[in-house]
């Protein structure tokens, strides 16, 4: 995603808007994807009810520290 951001928004310019823009973009999507990622890597064992807390956990302190 920070790939296509790049090529998406070349402006060289230190808007606060297109900051937050870039941000959003490339951060925004670890808790949508993050989670069924993490159950479809570790379907076959044991602890994917472990492994999706963990990783619950995880996004909600990044996302409150980036909030």
């Amino acid at each position: 995603m920070a790939g296509i951001m790049v090529l998406c928004v070349r402006n060289k310019s230190n808007d606060a808007k297109l900051n937050c823009l870039r941000f959003a973009s490339i951060f925004g999507i670890c808790g949508f994807i993050g989670l069924p990622m993490i159950q479809s890597l570790i379907s076959g064992q044991e602890c994917v009810g472990e492994a999706t807390i963990y990783c619950a956990v995880m996004i909600s302190v990044f996302n409150i520290l980036t909030w």
